[in-house]
């Protein structure tokens, strides 16, 4: 017989302190030796820690079965000598399953080893056993087997939480640990007919339970789903819910202050069914949908359902078309955001503030594009309207940002010098916000008759406006760091210049992904950076 060296998987555990991670990765190790031995048409009939070894082999955990001393053949019947003794049953009793234990004509079967790896898996999971040893230790042989036939076990949770605990082996179980009660006790259940069928499906609650799917021991309950869903599409998910939050609470209190009650009441109830159309969305798109889904479902409330209010309309649309912004489909936020403003144009004038700042969101869409004249065009209209009518508010300052750069794109330096002249006495004079770093931003990056500590300056201060607005990893933050790498690759700083590319190639790729237009900016950078140095 092969000699195995190595220590308890429940021990090796402990004693390397495992996350609940790679515990569940031993246990799936575990899982494919025992479906192994079942297509064999094998049962193990012993399953426990001490029978399961760990080694090491070159830093990687490998578990290894061992101990078939009373396995049999699936196919073949019992007899008393196979399995009955004078105790009537083989094994270690907290390992074996109820119905043998009651003893009779029943028969171990693939569930009897199921019943022993849910024993197993509480152990990992809670480091701690089923039923308390201490409790037991002062029981008659009788009345310990009652127990193990008849009670249910806390969940592994409870016990934790008894026991002052919040983790095994100081490795932290997660926080949906709720999920790991449900596959544990599933496989323990006391009846064979309720565990899991086969050692297969058990494996594959535990990887649900790892990438934060649904698992099958746990009933599928609408807010069980879409908890799951959430955090499954975490980045996706969070913009949804801020841009869906921000619908609905802003047209809460604008259209509960505006107007005449009965227009404001229908205004609020028409919005609330948008949103919750979307909410219960993922019960006909599947926990797989994406925010695309959301919106593409959305835009089929337009048209018909907003006849009778087209400023809601065109309030919803820009939403969307903000939306799709921030998602790089900038198709189809140009034909809402184009949409949006035509509607309210037609309700409150082409020239209106509200209207002006739609106009806004689509020139940048239009700059995305490559659709550098008509973004032009319409941002030299909208700064110079709301300059007469808002003087140097937030919406003006953020389109006179934006003019010089799309000038700059049509080769037009003196026009793009010319805006940015009017912005110089400004950039002292404003208090510190949002629309003043992005203003800060285009001075330095496009003026480029300033100095170079002149420019660093300017950086700086609308890196640090925007550090005490955003958090590190927001688009706009990224971006100002973008520009100042470009900046300092111009100047010639290239190590620091590199350093800043490479930090917003990793944030990027992680957010919108390797081939999103704003990764790939990103990434030219780099390269022209690299190349500039010889690299």
């Amino acid at each position: 017989m092969e000699y195995i060296e190595g220590c308890s998987i429940t021990r090796y555990c402990r004693e390397n302190k495992l996350d609940i991670k790679a515990r569940l990765a031993l246990f799936s190790q575990v899982c494919d030796g025992v479906q192994h031995a079942h297509r064999k048409l094998v049962l193990h009939r012993d399953l426990k820690p001490g029978n399961i070894l760990v080694t090491d082999h070159d830093g990687d955990a490998h578990a290894k079965i061992i101990d078939f001393g009373i396995a049999k053949g699936i196919d073949k019947p019992l007899s008393s000598d196979d399995f009955e003794t004078q105790a009537d049953w083989m094994g270690t009793p907290e390992y074996i399953a109820p119905e043998l234990l009651r003893g009779g004509k029943t028969h171990p079967d693939i569930r009897t080893d199921i019943y022993a790896l849910g024993v197993l898996l509480y152990e990992l999971v809670a480091d701690l056993k089923p039923y308390d040893p201490e409790r037991l230790g002062n029981l008659p042989r009788d009345a310990e087997l009652r127990i193990y036939r008849e009670e249910l076990p806390p969940t592994p949770s409870q016990r934790l939480r008894a026991a002052g605990q919040s983790s095994p082996g100081q490795a932290g179980v997660g926080k949906n640990n709720d999920d790991l009660d449900w596959i544990v006790l599933r496989a323990m259940e006391k009846e064979p007919d309720h565990r899991y069928a086969t050692v297969a499906e058990l494996r594959r609650d535990c990887e649900n339970y790892l990438i934060d799917r649904p698992v099958t021991a746990k009933p599928p309950t609408l807010a069980y789903l879409m908890r799951k869903f959430v955090r499954r599409n975490k980045i996706w998910v969070t913009s949804a819910i801020l841009v869906f939050s921000s619908l609905f609470f802003a047209l809460l209190v604008t259209t509960l202050a505006k107007q005449d009650a009965e227009t404001s009441k229908l205004r609020f109830e028409k919005s609330f069914q948008t949103l919750e159309s979307l909410l219960t969305a993922p019960h006909d798109l599947g926990v797989n949908a994406k925010v695309f889904d959301f919106l593409q479902l959305g835009e089929d409330e337009f048209g018909e359902a907003y006849l009778d209010d087209p400023v809601l309309e065109s309030m919803i649309r820009t939403v969307w078309g903000n939306t799709y912004y921030g998602l790089t489909r900038y198709d189809e936020a140009k034909a809402n955001l184009q949409r949006a403003a035509d509607i309210l144009a037609s309700q409150v004038g082409v020239e209106h503030p509200k209207t002006l700042r739609i106009h806004y969101y689509l020139s940048r869409v239009l700059l995305r594009m490559g659709h550098y004249e008509d973004a032009s065009r319409l941002l030299e209209r909208i700064y110079s309207l709301q300059k007469k009518q808002l003087g140097m508010a937030e919406e003006t300052l953020e389109s006179l940002a934006l003019l010089p750069f799309a000038l700059a794109q049509q080769n037009k330096n003196a026009q793009a010098a010319a805006y940015l002249d009017q912005a110089a006495p400004l950039l002292d004079a404003l208090p510190d916000s949002p629309a003043l770093a992005k203003l800060l931003m285009s001075y330095a990056t496009n003026r480029v008759a300033i100095e170079k500590h002149q420019s660093q300056k300017l950086f700086l201060r609308a890196l640090q406006i925007k550090k005490n607005t955003l958090t590190h990893n927001h688009s706009n933050f990224l971006a100002t760091i973008a520009n100042q790498a470009n900046n300092l690759r111009k100047s010639q700083d290239y190590a620091e210049s590199e350093e800043l590319y490479r930090r917003v190639i990793a944030i990027r790729t992680e957010k919108l992904g390797p081939n999103s237009d704003r990764t790939l900016r990103a990434r030219h950078g780099l390269f022209t950076c690299l190349r500039d140095q010889k690299k």
